[in-house]
């Protein structure tokens, strides 16, 4: 898995965590999707995740 399939499964996973978010789309662009992915980080409240999710 290279670093764009890992920063998309990453975004994936937050989006899908959360039905807020159901209709977010994944940006084309690496910046847009690093900003994303950083905001999708920042405003997620701590809790579990999956080994997978702490892997990549």
């Amino acid at each position: 898995m290279n670093q764009t399939e890992k920063r998309k499964f990453l975004i994936r996973y937050l989006l899908d965590e959360d039905k807020r978010y159901a209709e977010v789309e994944i940006p084309t662009s690496e910046s847009e999707q690093k900003q994303l992915l950083r905001a999708l980080f920042n405003i997620r409240m701590p809790q579990e995740t999956t080994p997978d999710f702490m892997r990549i």
